[in-house]
């Protein structure tokens, strides 16, 4: 999918002319099913018009059908079901012959993508809790095993106040954070503006959530879940519009199950049952089993940005769901849509004659960097097609990952279900197996203590220059440090994530007499003044929130100092973009005298965290590091000058990155 954060989808179902469409808020559009009658050819130009982008940006004018009924308790039936069809069975069948595949993969974070709202589900906090931002306030309560909110209705019209009641009936999410849904009507979903942070236990606001400008425009997302979310976050998902005006949502299994990687189970279940053992004509599906190319398009269905073949495809699969299925190329169905003149060949093709897809550049900008290479999480699968490993070594997504934790895997299921490695893959296992070790893991080849980060493989080759999820994530683009190619499109290199400490200059001129690169033309800040500091300062947001969270980075730490470091996050703590103050927090209440820091995620005019954590730093840090390239003279001194100029030539381009 492209664009999730702001991009959404519309349908047209045959000659009705269905649409489905959010993040709408004004007297007209009310409710996100759409009834548009009209003939198929003018209509398919509006289905494509409102396909992952919001209404608001079409030009159209529409009228809304839809519902709610007057006694909220009827809304909790309203959720989508899971029914089995197509030949789908569900987990808890698999769990009878394969009792621990399906242990591990109860346990994993794929199994409570999506889940029925109840209390082993929810993580947050709903014990009376009163929650306010931007003029909004949410009542969290329970009913019992029951969830509910009280809140304005984002759904009212525009300039009015009308408080509603709705019952949780599904999350998605339980890693990092937790998202809530609520019957709307017609087993369309609406999302709870706020989101659930598990590591703070903190309620924030949604756009608060992603890395994207402050809005303090209040945009209903109701109808995102069933014509967006649940195309990755469940298995075999069909979003089935009914008569012209209504949905009826279903899925076999809620969340990321078996038959969403292995293909549906029912011919699979009744060879074994009938004659047991091994079975010639089985049609499950074994990713392990299959060649490299088609193992990874199991995980790439979802971990890329893809788009249907055609217009045709995309109505299909707004009724019936996606076709792929495990073991088929997904180019049957999809295209893998990378940033180059294929991708925006196909794009055009695709929305051909909408105004809003003329330039795509914008578009790109929220998932790739100007050359290319993925920059955000959830879609690996873009940067392994453009890797030699994969292309020329045969390297696939599960060359490192292992989906189901073994019996004889001795690491805890906290550390396995994590990133789902295999053991060993933290390190440089994964490389080792096909690069000579004589030949790699040594000073001769990485220019570090074979025992520090700087010799581990994926430091340098797979650096964390991707976001999602309020961090840093490794680039699934495995690639070698260059500045010339970063410094171009504004990605940090992979030297300058550890040595934060160092100009840009200092890596260019290593890496001319290690590998003979020719260095870029930098201008007198990346000649003097640390990477660090320079991203930190003058960077745009996708720069400083990579930089805010290296801050707080052990290898990056161990090699640049900890002591000047709390300078640059206090400053961070002002950043605009909210996502960028909460990484630099994250990475200044690791340091020793900053764990108790008074800290507001969505900053007031009375915060006072930055001054506080400057004055701690100015008090008991600042003269135990001095350096030009950190702006530091001995005894402690800022130099104050060059710290404001370089502040007054912040890039501040908006900056959206959409997950």
């Amino acid at each position: 999918m492209f664009a999730e954060s702001t991009l959404l989808i519309g349908l047209l179902v045959c000659g009705l002319g269905l649409l489905l469409a959010t993040r709408v808020r004004s007297p007209a559009r009310r409710w996100s099913v759409l009834a548009l009658l009209g003939v198929i050819g003018s209509a398919t130009a509006w289905v494509v018009a409102l396909y992952e982008r919001p209404l608001r940006d079409t030009g159209l004018d529409v009228v809304v059908q839809g519902k709610s009924p007057a006694d909220p308790l009827q809304l909790l039936k309203e959720r989508p079901l899971e029914v089995l069809s197509d030949g789908y069975v569900a987990s808890h069948t698999c769990r009878e012959c394969h009792p621990s595949e399906h242990a591990s993969w109860s346990a994993s974070y794929h199994r409570s993508m999506t889940q029925v709202a109840t209390p082993s589900a929810v993580i947050g906090d709903f014990q009376d809790r009163h929650v306010s931002y931007g003029g909004a306030s949410y009542f969290l309560h329970r009913r019992g095993d029951q969830f509910w909110v009280e809140m304005d209705d984002p759904d009212g019209p525009e300039g009015a106040t009308q408080r509603i009641e709705r019952p949780i009936v599904m999350t998605t999410g339980s890693h990092h954070m937790q998202v809530y849904w609520y019957s709307s009507y017609s087993r369309v979903m609406g999302q709870l503006p706020i989101f659930y942070l598990r590591q703070e236990q903190m309620w924030v606001p949604r756009d608060a959530a992603f890395l994207r400008p402050v809005d303090d425009q209040h945009v209903s997302e109701t109808g995102r879940w069933n014509v967006k979310c649940m195309f990755c976050h469940t298995t075999h998902p069909m979003p089935r519009f009914v008569n012209g005006a209504t949905m009826d949502t279903r899925v076999a299994e809620f969340g990321i199950a078996c038959e969403a990687c292995h293909g549906p189970g029912a011919a699979h279940v009744r060879l074994r049952r009938a004659n047991g053992g091994s079975v010639a004509n089985d049609p499950i599906v074994n990713p392990a089993e299959l060649p490299a190319a088609l193992a990874s398009q199991v995980c790439g269905q979802c971990h890329s940005v893809n788009f249907p073949l055609d217009r045709s495809g995309l109505r299909d699969e707004m009724n019936d769901g996606p076709r792929f299925r495990p073991g088929q190329p997904l180019a049957k169905n999809r295209v893998v849509v990378q940033r180059d003149g294929a991708g925006e060949a196909h794009l055009k093709k695709l929305f051909a004659g909408l105004p809003a897809y003329e330039d795509l550049s914008s578009h790109f900008d929220t998932q790739f960097w100007e050359d290319g290479m993925i920059r955000v999480s959830g879609r690996e699968y873009n940067g392994l097609l453009k890797s030699r490993c994969h292309v020329e070594g045969g390297m696939s997504c599960l060359s490192c990952h292992a989906l189901h934790r073994s019996d004889s895997d001795t690491r805890s299921v906290d550390e396995w279900r994590d990133d789902q490695l295999k053991p060993g893959m933290r390190a440089d296992q994964g490389c080792l197996e096909c690069h000579e070790r004589q030949r790699y893991a040594t000073t001769t080849h990485t220019f570090h203590d074979l025992q520090s980060a700087g010799s581990r493989c994926n430091n340098c080759h797979m650096p964390h220059t991707t976001y999602a999820l309020l961090k840093a994530i490794r680039s699934h683009q495995i690639s070698s440090p260059n500045v010339s190619r970063d410094d171009a499109v504004g990605r940090p290199n992979a030297c300058n994530l550890c040595h934060l400490d160092k100009p840009v200059s200092w890596t260019a001129d290593h890496l001319q007499r290690r590998y003979g690169q020719t260095p870029p033309q930098l201008d007198e800040y990346q000649q003097q003044i640390a990477a660090g500091v320079d991203w930190a300062l003058r960077g745009d947001a996708g720069q400083r929130a990579l930089v805010a969270w290296h801050m707080g980075w052990t290898p990056a730490v161990a090699a640049s100092g900890s002591e000047w470091l709390p300078l640059y996050l206090s400053a961070l703590l002002e950043d605009s973009y909210n996502a960028v103050r909460l990484l630099a927090y994250r990475s200044l209440s690791r340091q020793a005298g900053f764990r108790d820091l008074p800290f507001q995620y969505i900053r007031e005019a009375e915060d006072r965290s930055p001054q506080i954590a400057r004055q701690r730093w100015q008090q008991t840090m600042a003269k135990q590091r001095s350096g030009t390239a950190i702006l530091i003279e001995e005894g402690g001194v800022v130099r104050e000058s060059v710290f404001q100029q370089l502040l007054k030539q912040r890039d501040q381009r908006p900056v959206q990155l959409a997950e």
